[in-house]
């Protein structure tokens, strides 16, 4: 708050107060964690991960972590299958496994065999070494899907050009076409839309 103050003071001495929009955004909330999980554990004990001490040597299947959630490549249809078994071992206490029909309907990584949700108060770290369940992390992440409630954030927007109102939801991709048509410029080809607020 106190940063925010400064910039408008610093608008307000520069004379340009009347003129300017303030635009405060952010990506992401965050969930509270008690725990972390490492499937990459897992992939590497069943010989689909290939391990040099701590780093990857090599690999059939491998996860990739986003904090919440996690996306797990494959080499082929083989392997992806015996991934697929291997981590429903951790599935329904610390994750969901999410199938590719799944991810198609969330717009997700293309590449992706499949995906795990992580349950409540669960994150993912991407160690292949070290124990599976029981890590230490941070007390809250992000990387959840999008329909968690908490992982909504912000946009607040005010001054030159803006009208009073409240927008109800806002997708990420739809600030910078907003953004340009508050400074009258036009974004072409883009997968957002700019929400109407302008005075």
């Amino acid at each position: 708050d106190q940063n925010i103050a400064r910039i408008r003071k610093a608008a307000e001495r520069a004379g340009i107060a009347g003129r300017t929009t303030f635009v405060i955004v952010g990506d992401n909330g965050f969930e509270d964690v008690t725990e972390s999980v490492a499937p990459n554990v897992l992939l590497a004990e069943a010989g689909l991960v290939e391990r040099d001490g701590s780093k990857v040597a090599g690999w059939k299947a491998l996860g990739h972590s986003s904090s919440g959630s996690m996306a797990v490549y494959a080499k082929d249809a083989e392997s992806a299958k015996k991934a697929r078994e291997v981590l429903e071992r951790g599935a329904g206490k610390y994750y969901t496994i999410l199938d590719r029909a799944r991810l198609d309907d969330l717009g997700y990584n293309p590449l992706a065999a499949f995906a795990l949700e992580a349950a409540e108060g669960i994150s993912f770290s991407g160690s292949v070494a070290g124990t599976f369940a029981g890590n230490r992390t941070s007390k809250g992440q992000h990387g959840y899907l999008p329909t968690k409630p908490r992982l909504a954030t912000g946009f607040v927007a005010s001054g030159s050009g803006v009208r009073s109102c409240v927008i109800e939801r806002m997708r990420i991709i739809d600030i910078a076409p907003t953004l340009a048509r508050l400074l009258s410029l036009e974004m072409k080809e883009v997968e957002g839309a700019a929400l109407d607020f302008a005075e």
